[in-house]
């Protein structure tokens, strides 16, 4: 068995435990949000390219920056900058492997979009978006096949829209039962 379709396994055996029985609340699996908080989930990759781009989504915008980038950094003939990927609910943070320096920092909620290059199975890239509307597209190799990175994205973003879910819940119950307070309130001035 090669080491592809080993990958394909495990992500399809960490896909069918996502389905299992959520917890009480109806939100995501305990140890998926813990394995967030606790610690962060390391990578290593070669940073390959940034770029401004017009849009925040769609795989042919990814493949069509992939492919002039590429040509682009094989021309130059200069080494990739070797870094570290760290996953976490604070989002993805990139530090220089050698002198361990944060050169970029995502918040998990600016980040629109994540794909895999279908042409490199250790190339993966994802879109961030700047407070003044500007996309930058980041492409890294990782080390390994990035289907544990994509696994681990998925997670990660799957645990933050559940946690926004459960905050928007209790925030649409309290204002449920503000109303009634509020109308009680009001009634007792008008006389």
């Amino acid at each position: 068995m090669n080491s592809s379709s080993s990958t394909r396994l495990r992500v399809y055996r960490w896909s069918n435990r996502r389905r299992s029985p959520k917890t009480d609340q109806g939100g995501c699996l305990d140890g998926d949000r813990s394995r967030f908080e606790r610690k962060r989930l390391l990578f290593r990759a070669k940073l390959t390219f940034t770029q401004v781009v017009p849009d925040a989504h769609g795989q042919l915008l990814c493949q069509d920056s992939t492919g002039r980038l590429k040509e682009a950094v094989r021309a130059s003939r200069q080494h990739k900058q070797r870094v570290h990927l760290a996953v976490s609910l604070q989002g993805i943070r990139i530090q220089d492997e050698m002198a361990g320096e944060l050169l970029i920092h995502h918040p998990v909620h600016r980040i629109p979009s994540v794909s895999q290059v279908t042409s490199d199975t250790w190339a993966a890239t994802f879109i961030y978006a700047y407070q003044d509307r500007s996309f930058h597209y980041i492409a890294i190799k990782t080390e390994k096949a990035t289907a544990e990175l994509e696994v681990a994205l998925v997670a990660l973003f799957e645990v933050v829209l559940d946690m926004k879910d459960r905050a928007s819940r209790v925030v649409h119950q309290e204002r449920r039962q503000q109303p009634q307070a509020w109308a009680q309130a009001t009634s007792t001035r008008g006389e």
